[in-house]
């Protein structure tokens, strides 16, 4: 396994470092979207606070198909955060653009 993780250390450092560019340019995003906050990270994944009730918003991109994780069900102060976690920027664009329709 050593010998692995060593030959595919260059390509999967090249992975996180996207990540984590992608992943700070859909916070900063996800910040002009009014109705929506983006909580820190240090993940793949967004945690994102949102005015109306997650179970609302999640299903509101589900229905643009974009698929989300909601923690509504979870009550209390989960009852308004989704976990969205980062893909390529296509695919980052098209939940931003149905999270603030969701959010609208």
């Amino acid at each position: 396994l050593g010998s692995v993780l060593r030959d595919a250390w260059g390509a999967v450092r090249e992975h996180v470092d996207a990540v984590v560019v992608e992943r700070a340019r859909v916070a900063e995003a996800i910040g002009e979207i009014g109705g929506a906050r983006a909580l820190p990270s240090e993940a793949n994944f967004v945690w994102v606070e949102t005015e109306k009730p997650a179970e609302d918003v999640h299903a509101a991109m589900l229905a643009r198909g974009v698929l989300v994780r909601s923690f509504h069900a979870a009550g209390g102060r989960m009852a308004r955060h989704l976990r969205v976690t980062i893909g390529t920027p296509s695919e980052n664009d098209a939940m931003l653009a149905a999270l603030a329709e969701a959010c609208a």
